[in-house]
């Protein structure tokens, strides 16, 4: 009898053990859970006011938003450039960014960036008009980025990493003006990149939205002519690489 009542008063203290255990486990899960859902919640503005080309992000998510809306799609590099323009130019704000001298986007231009994608950005940095600690300086930040993006960072850390970046670029005299006009342009439309990747799926198969060299980097080389090219060129090379 004694056997009997220690044997059912292990069995009631491992069971009260067990029990508790998992009401603990199952705590911890819920709170992970309602952590992530309220992460996933925030919704951080993209904007960076300190930032003087952060019109190119901004408008560089409107336009591809619109075209995202409107279900646009072409299979042509060609019929995809003259869409993004067309919504772009009845874009006001577009249009005080845009030159006389606005040229668009060659079909050669756009094809060349979306291939080998981060050869050709590093090309495309190798080869800009960027001072050499510049080039060093935008080669680390997109590098960074496509790290990010492998580890499918949440953009609540990316976005502060972007403007950590941008603080210390317009601090920093030791870049020449036109250093700081490609760079923080290349970062705005970045910024707002990884927004509208956490914000749009892909369709017809609500996939991940993707981000990749090209797209960012295109911003780098558009800016060297103006920042309405550097929208533009990001803004296909992006809904191209998206179909």
């Amino acid at each position: 009898m004694k056997t009997l009542t220690l044997w059912t008063f292990i069995l009631i203290l491992f069971t009260s053990c067990s029990t508790e255990s998992e009401t603990a486990d199952t705590s911890e899960n819920q709170s992970n859970l309602e952590y992530e859902a309220a992460l996933y919640r925030a919704d951080i503005n993209p904007a960076n006011s300190s930032n003087t080309y952060d019109a190119a992000g901004q408008l560089y998510y409107d336009i591809s938003d619109s075209y995202h809306a409107q279900g646009k799609t072409s299979l042509t590099t060609s019929g995809t450039i003259e869409q993004v323009e067309t919504i772009a130019n009845l874009n006001e704000e577009f249009q005080t960014l845009r030159p006389a001298t606005y040229l668009s986007p060659t079909v050669a231009r756009i094809d060349y960036i979306l291939s080998n994608q981060q050869a050709t950005a590093l090309g495309i940095i190798s080869n800009s008009s960027l001072s050499t600690k510049a080039k060093l300086s935008l080669t680390e930040f997109i590098t960074n980025l496509m790290v990010y993006r492998n580890q499918q960072v949440d953009y609540e850390v990316i976005y502060p990493f972007i403007i950590a970046y941008e603080t210390a670029i317009i601090a920093d005299n030791g870049y020449t003006a036109n250093d700081k006009k490609i760079i923080l342009t290349t970062s705005s439309i970045a910024r707002y990149e990884f927004y509208f990747a956490k914000k749009h799926r892909r369709k017809p198969r609500d996939r991940d939205w993707e981000i990749s060299w090209g797209h960012i980097i295109a911003g780098t080389d558009g800016s060297e002519h103006s920042t309405a090219n550097a929208i533009v060129m990001a803004s296909v090379c992006n809904l191209i690489d998206n179909k």
